[in-house]
């Protein structure tokens, strides 16, 4: 696809705003594909975080062509993909959290691609990095875990995602995305533990902490903990193999 309008071509995982009225003008030619993602106000402001808060937001308004570094395009590029492949052969309705995370899911690869668009090199940072993670592993403990959101932690310990993945990157060696999901699993391990197999369902825990992909859920619950999700459902509170939910989730040094 060639944009007539910044007169370059487009490339894979790169992020266009559009506004009501926009008009756009682009040659095509052979295979393509291409995600909308339509953000009411109030989800740019959560999702968004510090980056919508700021007082000047020309980063949303005005600015129409996001390219971010190419490790972040293709992120983009694969996220998208892979979500969208998902949904369209789900043969059950996602609702609740699991919606809400699918919804998250969605929309931070594309306002990452954004922000880290705007990157700048003189950036400098108050915090250590290592502070930084322990401050989000404070806040992290006392919120439920299936409701925290990247744009929570930005918004509450007044981050940008540049600083935040910074962190997370050099003291973890991992983004706060995986980071939040190894909490979440850690939450339905401990919920499963404590469950009446007879009473419960492995699926309806899951969904409740945000898992809206049960596949991927099973394979990963799997690797982290070394059973199946219904093994230990099915050992219920007398289960003691495997480690324990909160010594799986790294924490800063």
């Amino acid at each position: 696809m060639f944009s007539f309008r910044s007169s370059d071509y487009v490339l894979p995982g790169d992020v266009f705003r559009l506004a009501r009225g926009d008009v756009s003008d682009y040659r095509l030619s052979g295979h393509m594909r291409f995600a909308f993602i339509s953000l009411r106000p109030d989800l740019l402001s959560r999702h968004g975080a510090q980056e919508a808060l700021q007082g000047d937001c020309s980063v949303w308004e005005h600015r129409q062509w996001f390219r971010a570094p190419y490790a972040t395009r293709m992120l983009i590029a694969r996220s998208v993909q892979r979500i969208v492949s998902q949904v369209l052969h789900l043969d059950w309705a996602v609702t609740g959290q699991a919606l809400r995370q699918l919804q998250a899911e969605l929309i931070e690869p594309l306002v990452w691609g954004i922000t880290s668009g705007e990157a700048r090199s003189s950036e400098r940072y108050a915090l250590s990095a290592a502070t930084i993670v322990r401050k989000v592993e404070d806040w992290v403990d006392g919120q439920p875990p299936a409701t925290i959101q990247i744009g929570d932690l930005c918004r509450a310990l007044h981050l940008s995602r540049r600083t935040l993945h910074r962190a997370f990157a050099e003291t973890l060696g991992m983004g706060p995305a995986r980071y939040l999901t190894l909490k979440r699993l850690a939450a339905v391990r401990t919920e499963l533990r404590k469950s009446d197999p007879v009473a419960i369902r492995v699926t309806d825990t899951a969904t409740k902490y945000g898992f809206w992909e049960l596949g991927r859920f099973a394979r990963e619950y799997r690797q982290m903990f070394g059973e199946k999700p219904s093994e230990t459902l099915c050992r219920g509170t007398s289960c003691s193999v495997g480690p324990d939910a909160r010594a799986a989730v790294p924490a800063a040094m």
